[in-house]
């Protein structure tokens, strides 16, 4: 997901609803799913999040249900809110979270809604099937921040899906994974205490992304956290039964992942952007899945994270930086990675952290992102050069000179 709120593909877009792609399409075609088509591209494909939210609210709310599932859900409501819960369902309450089952044999998980601090889960006909009470809410009403939708997928193998849900408070931030019927199978809680040199950071991480990674012979998650408030970045691959099979350390956060054939060699890799916090830049880093461990290497032995062994990123870049991101920022940071035929461009802000007025630059690199091609401003870029020049906090006219080489990296 860009950031701005768009989904680029039918991949995102059912990713974001937590559908198939298939169902997607369906809804678009049956229900007036809002999908936008890009000019003189067939078949690639857009949607604005704030859109899809809107039409998945108005949906529901229009949907046909019987008088017996409105009465148990509106039920259930009151078990929640009035705290008169049948025995089994005051275990789960003490647990921490709250849980009824709502559907016959056969029905499963196919998607889901909020409800206030409610996170119902539904069939494929939308009728719903389970649901979770938050301990906490500091997302939206009826939404989860970019890249953290709740998934429904089949992680154990047995064709039954699972429904993984991302707790994201202030007190706590874990994953919860619970089986179609609505029992939770496992919680995973993201970091640990790590150290440089000069400074330790305590277990208190923020979940920032959550994906399905497929490996040989089985499935898995993905899941990226963040210290709070400092930098470290916890990337962690979870099996199916919430044990930790790998994980790789970075100093700086890479908030955004995608996972897709980087490099053209037929195999996936773990996409990650952000900020490299050792050098004040924009970064993109690769992984393969089969090895995701130890820690990025730093040449600034303040910011190297000690205990871990060296990490084998097959990708590992740094961003050029500009005169307006040096004169108004700390660091700049990578929002967006594309991979083209002939090359890569990495999208980086200067603003990140926000700024009404933001700009942006593309950095192309060769398709093994070895070597950079070219760094072009977004249309926005030159109207700030110039607005600036006026203010007298810029002294230069706008050229190349505006953008400067990153060191690079040792592979």
């Amino acid at each position: 997901m860009a950031e701005d709120g768009t989904l680029h593909s039918w991949k995102e877009i059912s990713r974001y609803l937590g559908v198939s792609v298939r169902a997607a399409q369906t809804w678009e075609r049956d229900h007036g799913l809002p999908v936008n088509r890009y000019p003189g591209s067939r078949g690639r494909v857009w949607a604005s999040v704030p859109q899809l939210d809107a039409w998945r609210q108005e949906f529901i709310g229009r949907r046909p249900e019987s008088s017996d599932t409105v009465g148990r859900v509106s039920a259930r409501h009151r078990l929640v809110r009035g705290g008169l819960v049948v025995v089994l369902a005051a275990c789960l309450v003490g647990a921490g979270f709250a849980w009824l089952h709502l559907g016959e044999s056969g029905r499963v998980p196919a998607s889901w809604r909020l409800e206030h601090d409610l996170f119902v889960v539904l069939d494929a006909n939308l009728a719903p099937l389970w649901s979770y009470k938050a301990k906490e809410r500091t997302h939206g009403l009826n939404e989860f921040p970019a890249g953290l939708a709740p998934l429904i997928c089949d992680l154990d193998g047995d064709r039954i899906p699972e429904v993984v849900y991302p707790e994201l408070g202030e007190r706590e931030s874990a994953v919860y994974c619970f089986g179609h019927d609505g029992r939770m199978r496992w919680r995973f809680v993201p970091g640990r205490a790590v150290a440089t040199r000069k400074e330790r950071f305590a277990q208190r991480y923020s979940i920032v992304a959550l994906r399905v990674v497929r490996l040989p012979g089985r499935t898995c998650l993905l899941v990226v956290a963040t210290h709070h408030p400092f930098y470290p970045c916890q990337v962690t691959l979870v099996s199916a039964r919430g044990q930790v099979l790998s994980e790789y350390w970075h100093a700086g956060h890479l908030r955004l992942v995608d996972i897709f054939d980087l490099d053209g060699d037929g195999k996936e890799e773990i996409v990650l952007s952000g900020i490299s916090n050792a050098y004040k830049r924009g970064t993109v880093v690769a992984l393969d899945p089969l090895h995701v461990q130890g820690a990025a290497a730093e040449e600034d032995p303040a910011y190297q994270l000690i205990g871990f062994p060296p990490a084998h990123e097959k990708t590992r870049v740094l961003l050029p930086r500009t005169c307006i991101g040096r004169r108004l920022r700390e660091f700049n940071k990578a929002v967006l990675v594309e991979k083209l035929p002939s090359r890569v461009v990495v999208t980086c802000t200067e603003f990140p952290g926000g700024r009404s007025e933001d700009v942006q630059t593309l950095t192309y690199f060769s398709p093994d992102m070895k070597h950079i091609l070219s760094v072009e401003p977004a249309f926005e870029f030159r109207a700030m050069h110039r607005t600036l020049e006026t203010q007298g906090i810029l002294d230069h006219p706008f050229s190349p000179t505006c953008f400067d080489s990153p060191p690079h990296l040792a592979d």
